[in-house]
């Protein structure tokens, strides 16, 4: 099969031309790439970027009846589990804990954990 369409002939000049802008893009690119500096990660940054993925902010009126309830020392928090519910956990206060010892030098802090599952609030209360 003959190709019936003629080539366009380029001149040197604007060959030169091309060559002289491909380089300077190339340049450009490789000054790029060398100015982009590796930045280290601020604790809160690793902190956010290491979480479980089931651990989520309490929500604030589920806080506020811990703390009316039991008082402003104790403190909430609420993971979703893979398999699915709501843990809903009460931290307790050391002063207020009834845990022994060797429960707080293993554990650090005393934690009451209870499934509260699509009850919210109700479940918070209980």
């Amino acid at each position: 099969m003959k190709n019936d369409k003629k080539e366009k002939e380029v001149s040197a000049k604007d060959f030169n031309a091309l060559a002289e802008l491909v380089k300077s893009l190339a340049g450009s690119v490789q000054a790029l790439a060398e100015s982009k500096s590796v930045v280290a990660k601020t604790p809160e940054q690793k902190e956010v970027d290491e979480a479980s993925p089931d651990e989520q902010p309490i929500n604030p009126h589920w806080r506020k009846i811990v703390h009316q309830t039991l008082g402003t020392d104790f403190d909430c928090e609420v993971t979703y589990p893979r398999s699915g519910g709501v843990l809903f956990k009460v931290i307790v206060p050391k002063n207020r804990s009834n845990a022994n010892a060797s429960y707080w030098e293993m554990n650090k802090r005393d934690v009451r954990t209870r499934e509260i599952g699509h009850t919210g609030a109700e479940g918070v209360k209980k």
